[in-house]
């Protein structure tokens, strides 16, 4: 498991899948406002972005891997 997971694992979120482009997340607590967006730096600079679905649900992908704009 990758240092993402245990920082989130210490803010009341599980791991549900987890590999090197793409983590999801559940959170375990207080339901967060479904849409909620998550941003996080991983202790290796990593960042992350996602959003909550209403189930609670977040998928976490790497800033790296995401559209740059006006590739969309």
């Amino acid at each position: 498991m990758n240092d993402i997971v245990e920082l989130m694992n210490e803010r009341g979120w599980v791991c549900l899948s987890d590999n090197k482009e793409q983590t999801t997340l559940t959170f375990q607590g207080p339901l967060e406002a479904a849409g909620h967006a998550i941003k996080c730096e991983s202790g290796t600079g990593q960042v992350w972005y996602g959003k909550v679905d209403k189930d609670g649900i977040a998928l976490l992908t790497r800033s790296d891997l995401l559209p740059k704009k006006g590739e969309i």
